[in-house]
Protein backbone atom coordinates (compact mmCIF):
# COMPACT_ATOMS: atom_id res chain seq x y z
CA UNK A 1 0.00 0.00 0.00
CA UNK A 2 2.83 2.23 0.48
CA UNK A 3 4.01 1.95 -2.55
CA UNK A 4 0.75 2.93 -4.12
CA UNK A 5 0.50 5.68 -2.62
CA UNK A 6 4.01 7.21 -3.00
CA UNK A 7 2.95 6.48 -6.65
CA UNK A 8 -0.43 8.51 -6.84
CA UNK A 9 1.81 11.10 -4.53
CA UNK A 10 4.04 11.48 -7.61
CA UNK A 11 7.25 10.73 -5.37
CA UNK A 12 8.25 7.09 -7.03
CA UNK A 13 7.31 6.64 -10.84
CA UNK A 14 6.71 3.72 -12.43
CA UNK A 15 9.08 2.19 -15.29
CA UNK A 16 8.52 -0.69 -17.69
CA UNK A 17 11.08 -3.31 -15.98
CA UNK A 18 14.23 -4.23 -17.92
CA UNK A 19 13.81 -8.08 -18.88
CA UNK A 20 16.94 -7.85 -21.16
CA UNK A 21 19.20 -7.10 -18.19
CA UNK A 22 18.03 -10.10 -16.35
CA UNK A 23 18.25 -12.79 -18.86
CA UNK A 24 21.68 -13.22 -18.94
CA UNK A 25 22.65 -13.01 -14.89
CA UNK A 26 19.16 -15.79 -14.67
CA UNK A 27 20.54 -17.47 -17.21
CA UNK A 28 23.71 -18.09 -15.72
CA UNK A 29 22.22 -19.08 -12.10
CA UNK A 30 19.70 -21.69 -13.84
CA UNK A 31 23.00 -23.01 -15.74
CA UNK A 32 24.97 -23.70 -12.38
CA UNK A 33 21.77 -24.77 -11.05
CA UNK A 34 21.20 -27.93 -13.31
CA UNK A 35 25.36 -28.78 -13.65
CA UNK A 36 24.81 -28.99 -9.34
CA UNK A 37 21.62 -30.90 -9.74
CA UNK A 38 23.06 -32.96 -12.68
CA UNK A 39 26.26 -33.73 -10.54
CA UNK A 40 23.98 -34.55 -7.23
CA UNK A 41 21.79 -36.99 -9.47
CA UNK A 42 24.88 -38.80 -10.84
CA UNK A 43 26.30 -38.92 -7.64
CA UNK A 44 23.28 -40.68 -6.13
CA UNK A 45 22.77 -43.01 -9.41
CA UNK A 46 26.42 -44.13 -8.75
CA UNK A 47 26.14 -44.62 -5.25
CA UNK A 48 22.65 -46.76 -5.93
CA UNK A 49 23.78 -48.75 -8.27
CA UNK A 50 27.32 -49.77 -5.68
CA UNK A 51 24.64 -50.92 -3.49
CA UNK A 52 22.57 -52.51 -6.03
CA UNK A 53 25.92 -54.37 -6.65
CA UNK A 54 27.29 -55.20 -3.12
CA UNK A 55 23.55 -56.92 -2.63
CA UNK A 56 23.90 -59.04 -5.53
CA UNK A 57 27.28 -59.92 -3.86
CA UNK A 58 29.39 -58.45 -6.80
CA UNK A 59 32.15 -57.22 -4.56
CA UNK A 60 34.57 -56.04 -7.09
CA UNK A 61 31.64 -53.88 -9.28
CA UNK A 62 30.51 -52.17 -5.94
CA UNK A 63 33.69 -51.02 -4.96
CA UNK A 64 34.30 -49.44 -8.63
CA UNK A 65 31.00 -48.19 -8.54
CA UNK A 66 31.52 -46.75 -4.56
CA UNK A 67 34.70 -45.37 -5.68
CA UNK A 68 33.25 -43.23 -9.02
CA UNK A 69 30.48 -42.34 -6.58
CA UNK A 70 32.62 -40.91 -4.24
CA UNK A 71 34.88 -39.31 -6.94
CA UNK A 72 31.30 -37.43 -7.91
CA UNK A 73 30.41 -36.58 -4.53
CA UNK A 74 33.26 -36.84 -2.18
CA UNK A 75 31.08 -34.94 1.03
CA UNK A 76 28.61 -37.90 0.81
CA UNK A 77 28.92 -39.00 4.31
CA UNK A 78 28.49 -42.90 3.66
CA UNK A 79 30.94 -43.10 0.64
CA UNK A 80 33.80 -43.57 2.14
CA UNK A 81 32.51 -46.28 4.68
CA UNK A 82 30.74 -47.96 1.57
CA UNK A 83 33.77 -48.17 -0.24
CA UNK A 84 35.38 -49.34 2.89
CA UNK A 85 33.25 -52.26 3.08
CA UNK A 86 33.34 -53.01 -0.68
CA UNK A 87 36.82 -53.03 -1.04
CA UNK A 88 37.71 -55.49 2.18
CA UNK A 89 35.47 -57.51 0.85
CA UNK A 90 36.58 -57.58 -2.53
CA UNK A 91 40.21 -58.10 -1.69
CA UNK A 92 41.71 -55.00 -1.71
CA UNK A 93 42.63 -54.39 1.46
CA UNK A 94 44.93 -51.27 1.11
CA UNK A 95 41.89 -49.46 -0.35
CA UNK A 96 40.03 -50.52 2.37
CA UNK A 97 41.60 -49.72 5.01
CA UNK A 98 42.32 -45.83 3.52
CA UNK A 99 38.65 -45.47 2.52
CA UNK A 100 37.65 -46.19 6.28
CA UNK A 101 40.76 -43.53 7.51
CA UNK A 102 38.86 -41.19 4.89
CA UNK A 103 35.69 -42.33 6.34
CA UNK A 104 36.24 -41.31 10.10
CA UNK A 105 38.29 -38.21 8.54
CA UNK A 106 34.70 -37.06 6.97
CA UNK A 107 32.65 -37.63 9.78
CA UNK A 108 34.10 -38.30 13.26
CA UNK A 109 31.54 -38.69 15.14
CA UNK A 110 30.18 -42.12 13.20
CA UNK A 111 30.96 -44.82 15.85
CA UNK A 112 30.47 -47.74 12.92
CA UNK A 113 32.60 -46.17 11.03
CA UNK A 114 35.86 -46.08 13.58
CA UNK A 115 34.87 -49.88 14.34
CA UNK A 116 35.61 -50.43 10.53
CA UNK A 117 38.46 -49.01 11.08
CA UNK A 118 39.61 -50.78 14.20
CA UNK A 119 39.03 -54.06 12.30
CA UNK A 120 40.51 -52.78 9.18
CA UNK A 121 43.58 -52.50 11.55
CA UNK A 122 43.17 -55.37 13.22
CA UNK A 123 43.40 -57.29 10.18
CA UNK A 124 46.57 -55.32 9.09
CA UNK A 125 48.26 -56.11 12.34
CA UNK A 126 48.14 -52.57 12.98
CA UNK A 127 47.51 -53.25 17.34
CA UNK A 128 47.89 -48.96 17.72
CA UNK A 129 45.78 -48.00 14.89
CA UNK A 130 43.04 -50.60 16.53
CA UNK A 131 43.29 -49.55 19.90
CA UNK A 132 42.68 -45.88 19.32
CA UNK A 133 39.22 -46.28 16.42
CA UNK A 134 38.38 -48.94 19.40
CA UNK A 135 39.05 -45.87 21.69
CA UNK A 136 37.07 -43.78 19.08
CA UNK A 137 34.41 -46.44 18.23
CA UNK A 138 33.65 -46.77 22.42
CA UNK A 139 33.61 -42.55 22.78
CA UNK A 140 30.93 -42.35 19.46
CA UNK A 141 28.91 -45.26 20.33
CA UNK A 142 26.64 -43.57 22.68
CA UNK A 143 23.91 -45.83 23.51
CA UNK A 144 24.21 -47.78 20.18
CA UNK A 145 24.51 -51.56 21.11
CA UNK A 146 26.22 -52.87 17.93
CA UNK A 147 29.13 -50.57 18.44
CA UNK A 148 29.66 -51.20 21.93
CA UNK A 149 29.63 -54.78 21.86
CA UNK A 150 32.37 -54.28 18.59
CA UNK A 151 34.10 -51.62 20.58
CA UNK A 152 34.22 -54.47 23.24
CA UNK A 153 35.51 -57.27 21.26
CA UNK A 154 38.12 -55.54 19.87
CA UNK A 155 39.61 -54.29 23.72
CA UNK A 156 39.60 -57.83 24.06
CA UNK A 157 41.10 -58.80 21.24
CA UNK A 158 44.13 -56.48 21.90
CA UNK A 159 44.22 -57.89 25.42
CA UNK A 160 42.65 -54.91 27.43
CA UNK A 161 39.82 -56.71 29.80
CA UNK A 162 39.16 -53.33 31.97
CA UNK A 163 38.41 -51.64 28.68
CA UNK A 164 36.36 -54.33 27.39
CA UNK A 165 34.34 -54.13 30.85
CA UNK A 166 33.38 -50.39 30.57
CA UNK A 167 32.36 -51.13 26.74
CA UNK A 168 30.34 -53.62 28.26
Amino acid sequence: LLAVALADAGVVEWRPLRTRALLLPAGIAGVVLLVAMVMADAGAIAYRAGVDAAARRDWTDATELLERAVRIDPWHPAGPKAVAVAAERAGRADLARSAAEAAVELNPGDAPSWVNLALLCAADGDRGCQARATERAEATAGFFEDELLNAALSYEQLGMPDAADDAY
